[in-house]
């Protein structure tokens, strides 16, 4: 029985954990053949052996190579796919940093507000302990902000960050928050506090020997002092992290800074031969050429210099380079703007051909500046259908393979409750015959064992019925011969009234008187002869097989209850007193086993 329960109790347990366990979430097995997730049957055969976790790392790293390859709808389809195994296995860190990579595949696609919901998405996962991930997050909230123009949202998104700042944080990466904050402070117009944190950036990178962070912050520290019309301080500073990054051959963003100082010269005729000279010291510093954008910024603004203000020198090759840079970084805008230019310097020579040209040329950069740009906002549109399309097609297999789980984990309950409630039938028949055998063995030993009762009583009873008998026949003799002995009396008594009779005296008379009595009472005892022998000999017979171990009084006492002889009378003929009666009756009861007087006098009259 221990064991049919122990089975019972195993078969549910694990009809519990079947019911309990999910179907494979996500449709990751719908991209089983899915060469861009599984490169290889191999790569799917290891990953579906992984967890959770292992998986959503896996197709994190998948979605960072797209990612990588530009191709944002790739990698977004699997990251969402990603963030399906770290959902089922609860980690909300990776689940945050997965909503960071989404923000910033939407970055990277400049839907700036898309960006911005998915890194406050990754915020509100994170733990507020996790203070290296909640600064990077909240800085990430704050580069959108300040993209999107929105410079004081930004602040107060950098002050969040700065709130998680903790003794963890490493120095470059304090430096490169200083150096973002002394952006918004320039931007919001507070160029001495802007000065005085990019100070600190610089102090922190000078004590780590980070060369790289350096050239960004005087970079930044320049475009502070540029905001201030400072603009000798601003080269001063853009030229020492040009420096700095040319001597690890990377001179492309001071480079541009430069540009745009010596630029900025120019368009506000502040010094015209300066920007001019600042252009030869950048040229004798070295360019990179590998770099379209920055050349293209750079000839086109020493093309604009020198068509304002140098027009006797020879600027056909800075022409031809301003042109040829300006294509390939596809600049439409300065390309339509040169040969504006050009249109108007051929008006102002007379020469109608070359105007008709450049203005035709002008026109066809300027359509070509639309199309850019129609082509440009029609990718972004297509790009935010796209991903429109994605994510409302993936909430509605979400939704699918939900109700889908619903339906088998209904199922399985169903099925789990049906092979409990055959077990509990099969436990329960089994429990049932086993029950009845129980009670028919135990009823077969009951009757076996009243049978043996029966049996010893019948044989005390026949021996009890044979001592009665006996007593019965001895009572008889012992009757028989008092009778005997009555019958001599009385013949003795006869003879000797006959001898009285003779006599006449006194004496005699009354010895004749005596005898006659005595006669008379010897009649009384014979009369009665025969009621002695039914009512006494027969009675005490009875009770003696009934009530086999009373003594003498209580037999005595039996006898004179089944004739219904009054308490007063027994008391008379026990030689006792009434209330001695009554409790020899009440003591009487309790011996041969009655619960009451009236069923012990009913038993009495019966036998």
């Amino acid at each position: 029985m221990r064991g049919l329960i122990l089975l019972l109790w195993f078969s549910i347990i694990v009809g519990t954990i079947a019911a309990e366990e999910e179907v494979y979430t996500g449709d990751i097995s719908l991209h089983k053949h899915n060469r861009t997730i599984f490169p290889g049957k191999d790569s799917w055969n290891s990953f579906f052996k992984m967890k959770n976790l292992q998986k959503g790392l896996y197709l994190r790293k998948r979605a960072e190579y797209f990612k990588a390859k530009d191709s944002v709808v790739i990698g977004m389809n699997i990251i969402l796919l990603s963030n399906k195994e770290f959902e089922a296995d609860n980690n909300k860190t990776e689940l945050a940093n997965n909503y960071i990579f989404i923000g910033d595949l939407f970055e990277q696609s400049n839907l700036l507000e898309q960006a911005e919901r998915n890194y406050i998405r990754g915020i509100d996962n994170y733990s507020s302990n996790d203070s290296l991930n909640m600064v990077n997050a909240h800085m990430s909230v704050a580069r959108v902000k300040d993209k999107m123009g929105d410079h004081m949202a930004a602040y107060d998104s950098f002050e969040n960050a700065q709130s998680f700042f903790s003794s963890k944080l490493a120095s470059n990466k304090q430096a490169e928050i200083l150096n973002f904050k002394a952006i918004l402070y320039k931007r919001l117009g507070r160029y001495k506090e802007a000065l005085n944190i990019i100070d600190s950036a610089i102090g922190i990178n000078n004590s780590i020997n980070d060369t790289i962070a350096l050239a960004i912050n005087y970079t930044t520290k320049g475009n502070i002092y540029f905001a201030q019309n400072d603009y000798q301080n601003a080269y001063k500073f853009y030229n020492r992290g040009y420096i700095i990054e040319k001597d690890l051959n990377n001179g492309k963003i001071p480079v541009v800074k430069a540009l745009n100082l010596a630029a900025s010269l120019y368009k506000r005729n502040y010094d015209p031969y300066r920007a001019l000279q600042i252009y030869k010291q950048i040229e004798e510093q070295g360019l990179d050429h590998s770099n379209s954008r920055v050349m293209a910024v750079y000839y086109y603004n020493q093309y604009l210099l020198l068509d304002r203000y140098f027009q006797g020198l020879d600027n056909k090759s800075c022409l031809d380079s301003a042109l040829y840079y300006n294509k390939k970084a596809r600049r439409f805008y300065s390309i339509h703007s040169i040969y504006y230019s050009l249109a108007k310097n051929a008006y102002v020579n007379n020469n109608a051909e070359q105007v008709f040209i450049n203005m035709q040329k002008s026109g066809i950069y300027r359509d070509s500046l639309l199309l850019y740009e129609t082509e440009n906002s029609l990718k972004k549109n297509r790009l935010e259908k796209e991903l429109r399309e994605l994510e409302f097609s993936l909430n509605k297999k979400n939704e699918k393979i939900i109700s889908e789980n619903i339906r088998l984990k209904e199922e399985k309950k169903l099925q789990l409750y049906i092979a409990i409630l055959v077990i509990i039938v099969l436990v329960l028949i089994i429990w049932l015959f086993v029950a009845l055998a129980k009670i028919k063995r135990k009823s077969l030993l009951l009757n076996k064992k009243e049978l043996e009762r029966t049996n010893y009583k019948l044989n005390l009873s026949k021996e009890k019925i044979d001592m009665a008998y006996n007593f019965s026949e001895q009572l008889q003799h012992t009757c028989s011969n008092f009778m005997f002995k009555i019958n001599e009396a009385k013949e003795l008594n006869n003879n000797y009234k006959k001898i009285l009779n003779k006599s006449s005296d006194i004496d005699s008379n009354k010895l004749k008187r005596f005898s006659a009595n005595l006669d008379k009472l010897f009649d009384e005892v014979l009369s009665v002869k025969d009621d002695f022998q039914e009512d006494f000999v027969e009675i005490k017979a009875r009770i003696k097989v009934h009530f086999p171990d009373l003594n003498k009084n209580d037999e005595l006492l039996c006898f004179l209850l089944k004739l219904n002889h009054p308490v007063k009378e027994i008391a008379n003929r026990m030689g006792i007193s009434p209330r001695s009666v009554e409790v020899a009756k009440y003591r009487l009861r309790k011996k041969v086993g009655f619960e009451s007087m009236e069923k012990f006098m009913g038993y009495l009259k019966d036998i």
